[in-house]
């Protein structure tokens, strides 16, 4: 009798561990999507950015290895709802999301959304309401979440144009074949500096956008639903770098800012 229970205390103790005994022995494969300076490849052909420095230090604290890879953004979305991947950078929460990924508590940064115009066009390219934005030429990278309402006009009254990765928008700002691009804060300034445009030439425009969005990495329910226990477990690593200063370090080592918005000149804002 003694036996059986040892032995039933074994099994249920190998059954808790066995999850993290696996993840320790295989290595969890992360995806990250081009999104420079939060992840990019480098001129050495490396992957880098603030994000994949936060996920070195999230996986090490975790004890755990992991292999990472640079994807389009809407093949990213794909591997991970078919559970080819383990894990994603980054997304913010949404419907459509939770049908496919789990999410820790702790996010891993806010980002600012809106639409990035030449100054020079700030009097004649407006959004203050979604007729501004009627035939107006606008440039997206394809499968980013942009609120469905607004998705459904732009799509039905402007010209709109997805492509595949951020630089190829902002070519196309400087030689004026789109008007506006939806894009991030941090990002346009990144591309600004890239491609030696100077930064007073260019306007950002927030009001009716999202404001800003609280982004998560993500990772793949077919995979992970069944181990809650783990996306815990990676939420207080997150938490843990957060109270120890090193995520604002890796954030100012970036050179990322934040907006300070006024917003009682906001009429309008969605939190996805």
């Amino acid at each position: 009798m003694k036996k059986t229970g040892v032995l039933l205390f074994i099994v249920i103790l190998f059954t808790i561990l066995f999850p993290f005994i696996s993840y320790a022995q295989e290595a969890l494969k992360v995806g990250f999507w081009d999104m420079p300076p939060y992840q990019f490849k480098n001129e050495r052909g490396e992957l880098d950015g603030y994000l994949p420095e936060l996920a070195a230090e999230i996986f090490k604290n975790l004890n755990i290895k992991y292999t990472s890879k640079l994807y389009p953004y809407a093949r990213g979305q794909e591997l991970i709802k078919e559970g080819e991947i383990d894990c994603l950078f980054i997304g913010s929460i949404t419907t459509e999301r939770k049908k496919f990924a789990l999410f820790p508590e702790e996010s891993c940064l806010v980002s600012h959304w809106g639409l990035w115009i030449l100054k020079k066009n700030k009097d004649k390219l407006k959004y203050e309401k979604f007729e501004d934005l009627k035939g107006k030429r606008i440039g997206s990278v394809r499968g980013y979440y942009i609120y469905p309402e607004l998705k459904k006009y732009i799509e039905e009254n402007s010209k709109i144009r997805y492509v595949r990765e951020e630089e190829i928008n902002y070519k196309k700002l400087i030689n004026d074949r789109v008007g506006y691009i939806y894009s991030e804060y941090n990002v346009g300034l990144w591309q600004a500096k890239k491609l030696s445009i100077p930064e007073e030439n260019l306007h950002f425009i927030s009001t009716r956008l999202f404001i800003s969005c609280v982004s998560y990495p993500y990772f793949s329910k077919k995979i992970y639903e069944k181990n809650p226990e783990f996306i815990k477990k990676v939420s207080e690593a997150m938490k843990k770098i957060r109270l120890s200063g090193k995520k604002q370090e890796l954030f100012d080592k970036w050179g990322l800012k934040e907006i300070n918005y006024d917003y009682s000149k906001i009429n309008w804002i969605y939190l996805p």
